[in-house]
């Protein structure tokens, strides 16, 4: 049990591990949106990894998706 708030997105405790799940929504300075999967993966009390999973469809109606991978760390 348990979330977290990161500017006003939610992120779920996932089962009883250190991991949380979220959505996480972009607004772009050209217009439209992107609703971003997010998922944290707490190492330490300084460090996380985690994905961010964009999906999105261009103009001409091509289906995309983008995966970035992340490791933080706070000294």
């Amino acid at each position: 049990n348990g979330t977290f708030n990161f500017d006003g997105d939610n992120f779920q405790r996932l089962g009883p591990s250190n991991s949380f799940a979220g959505t996480i929504r972009f607004n772009y300075t050209e217009g439209g949106t992107t609703d971003t999967q997010v998922r944290f993966d707490l190492i330490s009390p300084n460090s996380m990894t985690g994905q961010i999973v964009d999906n999105y469809t261009y103009d001409d109606g091509t289906p995309c998706s983008d995966t970035v991978t992340f490791t933080a760390r706070h000294n």
